[in-house]
């Protein structure tokens, strides 16, 4: 008698009843044949990042091979469960002297263990995501400063038939924060398509995380923001005469 998960019930016993129904190991040949006498959501025991498959649960005293086999024993535990693992295995020594008890641990240690390789990764790519947004603010500052020192003439041209300080800075402004906007409008499909490749690799996180991707545009914005108000004010406060002479 076995007690199987829905994923096993799903792949073997699709639309049916699977109470009561045999299986073996080798289809109708099989020696070993088991009864299902229950049912059980699914779990996951080994991966966290994958999709629970088909597990079937027997009771041990029933397994009929005759090998030695390692058995996981759970406690629930009401409070902090670390008190109580000396005393676990003070019981089981008492119900048999002979089993080997070892890596007690608390099923909260377990699952930091198991996510410690997916958490450095995630640190790891978190800097170099952070990495690559402050170069990319660089450059759009750095391209910005440029492109706008670059017509300073122009500016000096618009002060002289009479545009004031104001107008100069609201045009570069607006200027730079479309370019930097198209830009985002632009990237932002395609990240989105990209992070499908990471949720694979996820466990409880939704790779589409919209605070995320305002956040990032927030940044570049205002890193454009500060790359056309800086120069184009430096700009607005100089001579018309000063600016027309501006190499």
């Amino acid at each position: 008698m076995v007690v199987i998960n829905e994923a096993f019930a799903k792949r073997y016993f699709p639309g049916q009843n699977p109470i009561g129904r045999h299986f073996g190991d080798q289809g109708e040949k099989s020696i070993l044949k088991y009864e299902v006498i229950g049912v059980l959501a699914d779990s996951r025991n080994m991966f966290l990042n994958k999709a629970p498959g088909p597990v079937f649960y027997a009771p041990l005293l029933q397994d009929e091979r005759g090998t030695a086999v390692t058995m996981v024993f759970h406690v629930r535990t009401r409070g902090n469960p670390k008190l109580i693992l000396d005393r676990v295995r003070a019981e089981i020594r008492a119900l048999n002297p002979h089993v080997p008890v070892y890596d007690v641990t608390t099923l909260a240690a377990r699952l930091s263990l198991a996510q410690r390789p997916d958490r450095m990764m995630a640190i790891l790519a978190s800097f170099f995501g952070s990495l690559a947004l402050l170069l990319t603010a660089m450059g759009i500052y750095g391209l910005i400063v440029y492109a706008v020192g670059r017509r300073t003439k122009e500016i000096g041209v618009r002060l002289a038939l009479g545009a004031t300080p104001r107008n100069v800075l609201q045009m570069i402004v607006r200027e730079t924060l479309t370019l930097v906007a198209e830009g985002a409008i632009l990237g932002l499909p395609l990240a989105i398509i990209c992070t499908r490749v990471l949720k694979s690799m996820l466990f409880g996180v939704e790779p589409q995380d919209p605070i995320t991707a305002v956040a990032c545009i927030g940044v570049l914005l205002m890193a454009g923001l500060v790359a056309g108000y800086l120069p184009a004010r430096r700009a607005s406060l100089l001579e018309p005469v000063s600016a027309l002479r501006a190499e």
